[in-house]
């Protein structure tokens, strides 16, 4: 059985590109209503034409081209997010090292200060405990 690809209503008078408004009425209540006499003499009642398109390969070719098109956006989508998370990436590692980079700066100033409060002996041994409970903590 063949398929129909559109299938269009028009009043008469009307031009077949514009889309048209479904009767209100089904065609045979109409047809009930309107005798063949009455509609040819009537010229305000409307005359429905029914226009079957015949399927055509046009309509399978731009499926075809659609499914191409979708499958190079959604290439290009996945290709443009792998770019973002590259990029965010290496903006979060720039961002790690240059707070490491703050972190190790206010430590060694705060042992500066500690030597010259202290004796050096003393800052030398408190630098080596607090890095061993460093090291066993972070395990």
């Amino acid at each position: 059985m063949p398929t129909f690809s559109a299938l269009s209503l028009r009043k008469k008078g009307q031009p077949t590109s514009q889309p048209s408004r479904k009767p209100s009425r089904s065609l045979t209540s109409l047809q009930a209503i309107y005798s063949p006499a009455q509609r040819a003499t009537d010229s305000t009642t409307a005359t429905t034409t029914i226009t079957i398109a015949k399927p055509s390969s046009s309509s399978n070719s731009n499926y075809k081209a659609r499914q191409r098109q979708e499958t190079v956006a959604a290439v290009t989508k996945a290709k443009e997010k792998e770019m973002k998370a590259e990029k965010a990436a290496e903006k979060e590692e720039s961002v790690r090292k240059i707070r490491e980079r703050r972190e190790k700066a206010a430590e060694k100033k705060r042992w500066e200060e500690m030597e010259v409060k202290m004796h050096r002996k003393r800052v030398e041994r408190k630098r080596r405990r607090e890095k061993r409970n460093k090291a066993l903590s972070s395990k």
